[in-house]
């Protein structure tokens, strides 16, 4: 080997050497912006499942389903903030989930209310000992000090909202749990007591997000 050839071996092998080892980790570059860069992308969707890693990037898309992406989770949600939220009725975002409420504290509420921390629906306060709650169809839970619809399922009988009380919600529920309800409607959405399809993209298969308008799953629009 002439002496060109040798030196020229030696570099190979110092630059080899001073390689990192491999740590058995596949690992994605990030762009400065956050977002994954073309072939990171393609390498992240290769192991994306369930829709709980890389559904989305972006709001491309969500935007079929009029809902937004949250890009640190991958998940298309209803809103990033109160700005999405324009129903009277649900005007804040739990950032939390990615869904719109009625309230998110006892300030969104009114006099003699409070937030409800699980379904975040403004309830009444109720003291120790009163009788009844001002509504039709409402009793004092006095352990909590709130109006509800039940603190017992006998107070559920004939009730549209189902005959099982959800002691925690304080209200007539048709379930209580993912066990409850049925394969065509798998998932007990605990805000409103009834099966849905999904209550979050989490719930979907790979390449689809939750309608969060209608509760069911649908396919992304890539």
């Amino acid at each position: 080997m002439s002496r060109r050839g040798a030196l020229a071996l030696s570099l190979a092998i110092v630059a080899v050497s001073a390689m990192p080892a491999c740590d058995g980790e596949l690992h994605f570059d990030v762009t400065p912006e956050g977002s994954l860069d073309a072939s990171s992308a393609d390498a992240a969707d290769a192991v994306a499942d369930g829709g709980s890693a890389g559904a989305c990037v972006d709001d491309a898309p969500c935007a079929a389903l009029g809902s937004r992406c949250d890009r640190p989770t991958g998940l298309c949600v209803a809103c990033l903030g109160d700005a999405e939220c324009r129903d009277p009725a649900r005007p804040r975002c739990d950032v939390t989930r990615g869904v719109c409420v009625a309230c998110v504290d006892a300030s969104d509420c009114g006099p003699r209310a409070a937030c409800e921390p699980t379904t975040h629906r403004c309830v009444g306060t109720c003291a120790e000992g009163m009788e009844r709650c001002d509504g039709a169809g409402f009793v004092c839970d006095e352990h909590a000090g709130r109006c509800v619809e039940c603190t017992r399922s006998a107070h559920c009988v004939g009730s549209p909202n189902g005959d099982r009380c959800d002691a925690v919600l304080g209200a007539c529920v048709a379930c209580a749990g993912n066990a409850t309800c049925p394969r065509e409607a798998p998932i007990c959405d605990r805000r409103s007591g009834r099966c849905v399809g999904c209550v979050s993209s989490a719930e979907c298969p790979r390449g689809q997000a939750c309608d969060p308008a209608a509760l069911v799953c649908r396919a992304l629009s890539l």
